[in-house]
């Protein structure tokens, strides 16, 4: 299991930061994905890395 923490100003930018981080790790399985707010806005998204047998 790993993590990865993602924080922005404002929530549409930690919106923003989610999804690409989501797009561009597509093989990831995630397991959550918990959200924060105070003075600015965090997510810490827990993932495992998926492999796939046979592929490249």
């Amino acid at each position: 299991m790993k993590v990865k923490t993602l924080s922005a100003m404002t929530e549409k930018g930690l919106e923003k930061k989610v999804n690409a981080f989501l797009d561009e790790n597509h093989q990831l399985e995630i397991l959550d994905i918990k959200f924060s707010n105070g003075s600015s806005y965090a997510a810490l998204v827990i993932y495992r890395a998926s492999f796939v047998v046979g592929c490249c």
